[in-house]
């Protein structure tokens, strides 16, 4: 004699079936309401945006970092070997809050098949520095500073205006 009733095997075998049919949230495609995902989308975009990216395909090799709390004499592009080594540092400023001083340093390795020789970098009124190099077969490296170059959007390739570097 059984407690619970029985409906059929394949309902004993796998409880959480009925909750596939009744709860919206229980299969992950329906996570975000359609009336949200706008929204989210603008969202990621945003955050992306706090974010560094590396992007590389068999052409070309990007980087893409925010450094809009820094002016671009602030910041610096080396290669050194096989890195590219972005380093901005702004001293004690004052802001809405009080006082800030901010350091960053982002250091990437470059892939094999692209020439220190070739990285470029170019930097977008709102802040986004963009370091791009294409893909080619040669060797050897040194130090080289690279020069940042103003554009009119992120990721743009068009150069505006050339940035004076400190060294």
């Amino acid at each position: 004699m059984s407690l619970l009733p029985f409906t059929d095997f394949d309902t004993m075998m796998d409880p959480f079936q009925s909750l596939q049919t009744f709860d919206p949230f229980f299969n992950r495609r329906n996570i975000i309401p359609r009336s949200m995902r706008q929204t989210f989308r603008r969202m990621d975009r945003e955050l992306g945006r706090l974010l560094s990216s590396v992007k590389e395909d068999d052409k070309s090799f990007q980087v893409m970092v925010d450094v809009s709390h820094f002016d671009p004499s602030e910041i610096s592009v080396k290669t050194t070997d096989n890195n590219i080594i972005v380093h901005a540092k702004h001293e004690e400023r004052n802001d809405q809050y009080g006082t800030v001083s901010r350091e960053f340093r982002r250091r990437v390795s470059i892939p094999q098949g692209v020439n220190p020789e070739s990285v470029t970098s170019t930097m977008s009124p709102d802040g986004i520095l963009t370091i791009m190099a294409p893909k080619m077969m040669l060797e050897g490296s040194n130090e080289r500073v690279i020069p940042i170059t103003m554009t009119g959007s992120a990721g743009s390739a068009n150069p505006s205006t050339p940035t004076p570097q400190r060294t």
